[in-house]
C-alpha cells in the first residue's frame, strides 16, 4: 500500500499531504474488494448448496410415489437440468474468483512459513504469535469449509438418486438414471490454481506444508 505519486520528491511539502490520502484510499479499496469477494463467494456457494439439497429432498419425496412412476422421464429430466444449472454457476464462480482463493491461500501459507522468523526477532510474548497463527488457520478453515459444503451437498444428491426404486422403472429410464448417476459421480466443487479442489483436504495439506516449510527454514537459517 506504500505507493508514492511519481514526480513528488520526498523533501517536498506536498509529499505527505498528497501520498497519504492516496495510500489510505488504496488500502480501503483493497480491503473492500477482499470483503465483498468473500461475501459473493459465500452467497453463491450457499445458493448452490440450498439448490442441491432441494433436489435431494425432491428425489426423496417423489421416490416410490405413483406420480413419480407415471412421469419418470419428466422428473429425471428436471433433475438433470437443475443439476446442470448449478454446475454452470459453480464453474462461473471458479472462473471469476479462483484468483481470490489462490491469493489468500498462498499469502496465508507464506505468512505461516515466515511467522516464526517475524517473532523470533520481535520482543514479544508467545501469546502474540500464537494468536496470529490461530487467526490465519481459522481463515484458511473458513475458506475450505465453504468449498466442502458444496461438495457434500453434491454427494448427498447423488446418494438420494441411488436410493430410489430404480428397479421399478422402465428399461429406458433405468438407462437414463444410470447416465445421471455417472454424471453425478463428478461432484460440484470449487477449484483454484495450485491448490486444486477446495475442501477439508486442502486445509490439511496447507497446514502440513506450512509447518514443513517453516521447519526447514528454521533449520537452515537459525
Amino acid at each position: 500500500m506504500y505507493y508514492f505519486i511519481p514526480g513528488i520528491p520526498p523533501d517536498s511539502i506536498f509529499f505527505y499531504p498528497v501520498n497519504l490520502p492516496i495510500q489510505l484510499v488504496i488500502y480501503f479499496l483493497a480491503l473492500l474488494m477482499v470483503m465483498w469477494s468473500d461475501v459473493i463467494i459465500m452467497i453463491v456457494i450457499m445458493y448452490c448448496d440450498a439448490e442441491l439439497r432441494t433436489i435431494a429432498e425432491f428425489i426423496e419425496i417423489l421416490d416410490g410415489g405413483k406420480d413419480f412412476q407415471m412421469q419418470e422421464a419428466k422428473y429425471l429430466r428436471i433433475i438433470y437440468e437443475k443439476h446442470q444449472t448449478i454446475s454452470e454457476k459453480a464453474n462461473q464462480l471458479t472462473l471469476s474468483f479462483w484468483h481470490v482463493y489462490f491469493q489468500k491461500l498462498f499469502s496465508i501459507m507464506l505468512y505461516l512459513c515466515v511467522l516464526i522468523f517475524i517473532f523470533q526477532s520481535a520482543d514479544s510474548s508467545i501469546f502474540v504469535p500464537l494468536l496470529a497463527c490461530c487467526l490465519m488457520i481459522t481463515q484458511i478453515f473458513i475458506l475450505c469449509f465453504f468449498g466442502q459444503i458444496i461438495w457434500n451437498s453434491s454427494e448427498k444428491m447423488s446418494q438420494a438418486l441411488y436410493m430410489t426404486t430404480w428397479y421399478e422403472m422402465s428399461l429406458r429410464n433405468q438407462k437414463n438414471l444410470l447416465m445421471l448417476m455417472t454424471r453425478f459421480n463428478l461432484p460440484i466443487k470449487v477449484e483454484t490454481f495450485g491448490f486444486g479442489d477446495i475442501s477439508y483436504y486442502t486445509f490439511v495439506q496447507i497446514c502440513k506444508a506450512s509447518l514443513s516449510y517453516a521447519t526447514i527454514l528454521y533449520t537452515v537459517f537459525m
